[in-house]
């Protein structure tokens, strides 16, 4: 699950990064709006604002009930847009959290410094559907000149109780080879902190990554969500 360390103060965006085409950050999917457990203060959401993004600076988000809140969100036009953000309603209240802290519902401690928060991590939640899982593979696809991490997410439907459980399928073709298939799947042994796992392609060849979560009835929007991956190296090993 992203957590609150995956957010920085807007200053200080972009430090120590050297690859400013592949960071959400400077392609306008970096999460904008986060939804917090009331009680844990736990992140169970992310998400990019305006949906399809690039994302834009978020500035209000009030309460409608326990069930959806209200994002306003500055395009640097002279008239904000609102999008409308799905909660659980259950098992506790949620919150969202703006990257104007000030004016998220609820306030962060009104003794803190009045800071304003960017994320550095791609949004992964669904804005409309609190029910459904959601996965995320990075990076994205295309041509690899060295040994690479591959990195797959998922996070449970916010009113979700079900186990998640998240499958994944690896094709490997060597130059000249056959195609070599291996599938796994994993549940995570509790459902609220999501699942991560990073695994490398070292090999030159040609991937395919196959990701999908379900969780009870519902499944991730996109139930075979396809990375692909060319590994031309001058060292394989590299």
């Amino acid at each position: 699950m992203p957590r609150l360390s995956h957010l920085i103060v807007g200053a200080m965006l972009g430090m120590g990064l050297s690859a400013a085409t592949a960071s959400p950050i400077f392609d306008g999917t970096a999460a904008n709006a986060w939804v917090l457990d009331g009680d844990s203060g736990q992140i169970v959401g992310a998400f990019t604002l305006p949906s399809g993004g690039p994302n834009q600076w978020t500035e209000v988000a009030i309460k409608l009930s326990n069930t959806k809140a209200s994002v306003s969100w500055n395009s640097g036009a002279s008239i904000e847009s609102v999008t409308s953000v799905n909660l659980s309603g259950a098992p506790s209240v949620q919150n969202v959290l703006v990257n104007q802290t000030p004016t998220s519902y609820e306030p962060l401690n009104s003794v803190l410094p009045q800071i304003s928060l960017a994320g550095i991590e791609a949004a992964i939640s669904n804005v409309g559907d609190a029910d459904s899982p959601a996965m995320q593979i990075s990076p994205v696809s295309g041509a690899l000149g060295q040994t690479t991490a591959i990195e797959l997410q998922a996070t449970a439907g916010r009113g979700n109780v079900k186990p998640l459980t998240v499958f994944w399928k690896l094709t490997f073709t060597p130059p000249g080879g056959s195609p070599v298939v291996t599938s796994l799947s994993v549940s995570p042994s509790n459902s609220d902190e999501g699942f991560s796992h990073v695994f490398y392609l070292v090999e030159n060849g040609d991937y395919i990554v196959e990701a999908w979560a379900e969780q009870g009835a519902f499944q991730s929007p996109m139930p075979n969500l396809i990375h692909t991956y060319t590994m031309v190296a001058i060292e394989p090993y590299s």
